[in-house]
């Protein structure tokens, strides 16, 4: 399996949010800088613009859809949405997230835990 967002202890030290491109090992600590999508570490890249965590709401079919409203960009911000699995892990697989200049929709099984981070240029 690959593995293509880690958020924590980052491979090579310290700890943030890293996502590679489709197809590479995210944990993998000498990926090359084009098989990165985004790596905190950065610092000058993306800044945090809103975080936080929630339960999905009962919704339709046993979906929950969360809304979180932010001050419009001039751009689309960079998005992230992610649960606790049984063993341990953050993951993104069974959320879902639509990015709007002003405002992201999480999408996910009804009940689920999850947390979120917005990031601007």
């Amino acid at each position: 399996m690959t593995y293509r967002v880690v958020l924590g202890p980052l491979p090579g030290g310290g700890y943030g949010l890293r996502v590679s491109v489709p197809g590479q090992d995210v944990l993998n600590s000498n990926l090359f800088p084009k098989h990165v999508a985004f790596d905190s570490r950065w610092g000058s890249a993306y800044k945090l613009l809103r975080s936080g965590q929630d339960v999905l709401p009962t919704g339709s079919f046993g979906n929950g859809v969360l809304t979180v409203e932010f001050e419009t960009q001039s751009h689309y911000p960079l998005a992230i949405a992610y649960h606790k699995r049984s063993d341990g892990l953050y993951v993104t697989d069974g959320i879902g997230v639509t990015v709007a200049k002003n405002f992201i929709r999480i999408g996910g099984p009804t009940g689920t835990r999850v947390g979120w981070q917005v990031f601007t240029r």
